[in-house]
Order: C-alpha cells, then sequence, then structure tokens
C-alpha cells in the first residue's frame, strides 16, 4: 500500500469527471493524500467497505473508469461535509 502511494503521489491519475459542483474542472487528481481519503470516507459506510480493495487494485492497475465510478459514490457534494464535524 505504501509502494501505491508513493507511487500516486509521484505520478498521479488524472481521471475525467461530469462537471458539477463536486468536480468543477470536469476532472479528479488520483494521488496518494485523495486515495487515503477516498479509504477514511470509505470506512465511514459499511456499504463501501467490500469495494475498498477495488479501489486499491484498481489504482494500482491505472483504471480511470474504475476510479471515476468510485470517486462519484466517495466524493461528497460541496457542504455536504461539515468540517467540524470530521
Amino acid at each position: 500500500m505504501h509502494a501505491l502511494l508513493r507511487e500516486l503521489e509521484e505520478r498521479p491519475i488524472r481521471v475525467g469527471m461530469p462537471l458539477s459542483g463536486r468536480f468543477p474542472d470536469g476532472s479528479i487528481v488520483i494521488d496518494g493524500r485523495r486515495i487515503g481519503d477516498g479509504i477514511q470516507q470509505g470506512l465511514c459506510d459499511s456499504r463501501f467497505i467490500p469495494l475498498l480493495p477495488i479501489l486499491v487494485r484498481e489504482a494500482r492497475a491505472r483504471n480511470d473508469a474504475v476510479l471515476a465510478l468510485l470517486a462519484d459514490a466517495l466524493v461528497p457534494e460541496p457542504g455536504d461535509l461539515s468540517q467540524g464535524l470530521y
């Protein structure tokens, strides 16, 4: 896992996403921090826990189609996440 995080910090993956409040420039950059955030967010919802190995595997394979689906499921709408409560 540490090797994947280092690799993504050195070579992040830019994934095209639909324009929205969550993806205002039409993409998301998947780097080590973003994968860590995705894992943390996924652990907060028991429905996503079984998907976490898929997130790691597909990030390692640089599969932007699957990463786009996971980002769409895990990235909250602006204002949905209270930084104070987080």
